[in-house]
């Protein structure tokens, strides 16, 4: 059947039984319209690329980054509506206008609107940009964009070079917000990306007003943790990737494309030698680290020696969140995590205003 095809009924009734299957264990009953996906924790930021995975095959459309806002997967209609108008659109002939925008690769517009300075969150390292769960415990007048990997859509290759991609990111954040000051943030490994980005805008000149670092690893000093690392993932962690993803929904394409990325990830990740940052880090730390990773957890610990401490010379702030290293940024725990996050960029704008006063 073509995309065309579908009556709105149909495509609704394919999305409620998509979504009850993949996201709600099979649950029986009637999935409403209007039910608060997002804000229920049905679906999260995995889940969202894994229903646009689903919209992409069964419907033969394509879902871009910048679609990937709150609004557009917030509920059933609000996707479907988003289905139907990408359906019609292939009916339609495009209309290309002179002086169009280059496409954004990387920033997705999780939660575009809002008078506050934005805030730009690195992805981790599968390279997912979007967090709608965490955007939408965020103040509601606080603009949030995610930063996606590039690689993910199996068209570009995935950057290996650090310097590389924290040039493209730059250039990125720079076509949202043109002027400075700037919050920049990572989840695990996207804050040691935020933190390379921070240096990078310090030595253009440009103002970093707060660098958000979410239980982000240490840099790996040692070569034999560089090994480990790249072995553990050569032996066991590319095989428990796949199995994930192919259980989350991805077709052998997409995953192929996901494990690409994460390689690349990791490769950036065991030769990141950061320089020392004068700037203020906020480092946001899982309590249950100790207790799920017991000799690993130092990873994890950046008064350590030779972790973050020692490169931030503009001062660390440790703030405890709930949850463990794969759990602080999920329900029910990601509630406090958007809690102390909220609070430092609160804190960050109040001395922004007092100096301009």
């Amino acid at each position: 059947m073509l995309a065309k095809d579908y009556t709105e009924t149909e495509i609704e009734q394919l999305l409620k039984d998509y979504i009850i299957q993949k996201f709600m264990y099979g649950a029986k009953g009637v999935l409403e319209d209007d039910w608060m996906l997002i804000e229920e924790g049905i679906i999260n930021s995995l889940g969202i690329i894994t229903l646009i995975s689903f919209i992409g095959e069964q419907f033969g459309i394509s879902i871009a980054s910048e679609e990937i806002v709150l609004d557009n997967f917030k509920d059933v209609n609000s996707i479907k509506s988003l289905v139907v108008s990408k359906i019609k659109a292939l009916t339609q002939p495009a209309i290309i206008q002179e002086g169009t925008e280059r496409k954004l690769l990387s920033v997705v517009p999780v939660k575009p609107n809002g008078y506050k300075r934005p805030f730009f969150y690195v992805h981790g390292l599968w390279g997912y940009g979007s967090d709608p769960t965490l955007a939408q415990y965020l103040h509601s007048e606080r603009p949030f964009y995610g930063l996606q990997a590039v690689g993910l859509d199996g068209e570009h290759a995935p950057y290996t070079c650090l310097e590389d991609m924290v040039s493209h990111y730059i250039q990125e954040i720079q076509t949202v917000q043109p002027e400075e000051p700037y919050l920049l943030g990572g989840k695990c490994f996207g804050g040691n990306i935020a933190f390379a980005m921070a240096q990078e805008l310090k030595k253009r000149g440009q103002r970093v007003l707060l660098v958000v670092m979410a239980d982000s690893p240490n840099p790996i000093i040692k070569e034999a943790q560089r090994a480990q690392l790249l072995n553990h993932w050569r032996l066991s962690g590319k095989q428990q990737a796949r199995e994930k993803l192919i259980s989350s929904g991805f077709n052998l394409s997409q995953v192929e494309n996901i494990l690409r990325v994460i390689a690349a990830n990791q490769q950036i990740l065991v030769n990141h030698q950061p320089q020392r940052y004068l700037g203020r880090v906020v480092y946001l730390s899982a309590s249950e680290n100790n207790e799920k990773f017991k000799d690993a957890a130092h990873l994890f610990d950046p008064m350590q020696p030779n972790g973050w401490n020692s490169w931030v010379e503009g001062g660390i702030e440790v703030i405890e969140v709930l949850g463990y290293h794969n759990t602080y940024y999920t329900e029910p725990h990601v509630r406090v995590f958007a809690e102390k996050l909220n609070a430092g960029l609160e804190e960050v704008d109040d001395v922004l205003l007092s100096e301009r006063r």
